[in-house]
């Protein structure tokens, strides 16, 4: 009984991108190297309305170590876990009303429970940013880039650095 708790109290606690040694795993678009992670988004499938065509954009980014779970719904909302619902959240607008220049800030409590509440989509599983309470102690930014937005929701303060680091590495790519 005693093995039985343990098993399933650390199996609890793994991360999906630990790797052994100076490998890489490849799944699906992230790489989980020994240092970091990197997801790139390229896709050959093009969403349609009627007979436009509508194309998705391609892109990389770096992210922290430790993630939990991600999820991609369809070329438009990529979700990143981390412990104790820390979340990077990335929104692609693929037809943008305006072209919006480069920006970072920290959204307002309310700014940022309307964003996540409604701008988000998510398969409301599990992992569910939706589901995840805003921590006060916590920091949250956003970051656009083009037509992308990046948030950082719940991060620790130990972490705040290294997960804005990573993630303004953001690029569009071909």
């Amino acid at each position: 009984m005693v093995l039985l708790c343990m098993a399933i109290m650390t199996s609890c606690n793994r991360y999906i991108d630990g790797t052994h040694g100076g490998n890489s795993i490849e799944q699906g678009a992230v790489k989980f190297y020994t240092d970091s992670n990197v997801f790139t988004y390229k896709t050959n499938i093009i969403v349609t309305r009627d007979t436009e065509k509508i194309y998705p954009k391609f892109f990389e980014v770096a992210l922290p170590k430790k993630m939990k779970y991600y999820e991609f719904i369809s070329s438009t909302d990529f979700a990143f876990y981390y412990d104790k619902g820390q979340t990077i959240f990335i929104k692609i607008a693929l037809e943008p009303e305006t072209m919006a220049e480069d920006t970072t800030y920290n959204p307002s409590p309310e700014n940022l429970e309307e964003f996540v509440q409604t701008a988000l989509k998510t398969n409301g599983g599990t992992y569910d940013i939706k589901r995840i309470p805003v921590h006060k102690n916590r920091k949250n930014a956003i970051i656009k880039k083009g037509v992308a937005t990046m948030l950082l929701y719940n991060v620790l303060n130990d972490n705040y650095e290294q997960f804005f680091d990573k993630v303004s590495r953001f690029r569009f790519i071909n």
